[in-house]
């Protein structure tokens, strides 16, 4: 018999869009472990590089967490 393992992922709100910096930080990752994922799934990312919430969301979900999109942003 296998056992099961279930795993709660960490949900995380998320705006649209969001520069890498920002995302790293509601991630509580590094930059550099944030570009370097973005890099594995072919998108060439600076620090102050503005991302949608689609490319943040698989990214978030490689890394092991649920995504929902932060519509209470209110930009400029």
């Amino acid at each position: 018999m296998v056992d099961e393992k279930t795993v709660e992922l960490k949900t995380v709100k998320i705006p649209n869009p969001v520069t890498v910096k920002k995302f790293a930080e509601i991630l509580n990752l590094s930059v550099s472990a944030v570009i370097t994922e973005l890099m594995k799934n072919g998108i060439m990312a600076t620090i102050n590089e503005e991302i949608d919430f689609d490319t943040a969301s698989i990214i978030a979900q490689d890394l092991g967490y649920k995504t929902e999109e932060d519509l209470d942003v209110v930009e400029g």
